[in-house]
């Protein structure tokens, strides 16, 4: 059996990737698109659409 407790977490993961400028320069220059899509996806979900089959890709 693994132990996970002694695993750093996705989080810890992230937190340290982002650390480091060659990672975290395209992060940041994603960021706008990704919340524009996740605001996208709240829209149609309060619209009632099914966001797996309804979704159309830009």
């Amino acid at each position: 059996m693994v132990d996970t407790a002694s695993r750093p977490t996705f989080e810890d993961f992230k937190n340290k990737a982002l650390a480091e400028p060659k990672t975290s320069a395209p992060y940041d220059t994603l960021a706008p698109v990704y919340e524009l899509k996740q605001k996208r996806i709240g829209m149609r979900k309060a619209a009632g659409y099914n966001v797996k089959i309804d979704f159309v890709h830009d």
